[in-house]
């Protein structure tokens, strides 16, 4: 009875790891043909399970690329007709240069009708643990939680100089 309970205990707890790691990405949209969007294929498909599909990318070019390295990609102009082929459960978003080339109506309903948008960057440093910097924009360093202090360490550093400055 007890090795059965620490059984189930490790089984859920590996299952629990591996999830938080990205390995059960679902179906997974990539959108982008940057470096960065080859990276995360080759990522997904490293950390994927046998059963699991290899990710379908979106070519942001205007003409299709490759998918995954096996097929034709649909071009960014076709992003709604690729999420209703390719029905994800996570998009991400991998574009190189986003500026008024995002259909941002599209990536509005796969998000209401309950699919995850994520960008790519923060894809790539949950599933690697590491940080693409070639892929970092200063919007997306300016942006970054890393740079804000919480209440908490706002007033640590008040009264550590209050102490300080009192001895």
């Amino acid at each position: 009875m007890i090795a059965e309970a620490a059984l189930l205990v490790l089984i859920v707890t590996l299952v629990s790891l591996i999830a938080r790691r990205g390995a059960f990405p679902g179906r997974v949209l990539i959108i982008g043909n940057s470096p960065l969007a080859r990276q995360l294929v080759a990522e997904f498909n490293a950390h994927r399970l046998p059963w699991q599909r290899v990710p379908d990318v979106v070519d942001d070019s205007s003409e299709a690329g490759a998918r995954a390295g096996e097929t034709a990609a649909p071009p960014l102009a076709r992003l709604g007709p690729a999420i209703a082929q390719f029905r994800p459960d996570r998009i991400v978003v991998a574009v190189a240069d986003r500026r008024g080339r995002l259909p941002m109506r599209e990536l509005l309903d796969a998000t209401v009708d309950g699919v995850m948008v994520e960008d790519g960057v923060d894809c790539y440093e949950r599933l690697t643990g590491k940080i693409a910097i070639e892929a970092l924009t200063p919007s997306g360093v300016i942006a970054s939680p890393a740079f804000r202090k919480n209440h908490f360490d706002l007033a640590f550093s008040h009264a550590l100089s209050v102490a300080a400055s009192s001895w």
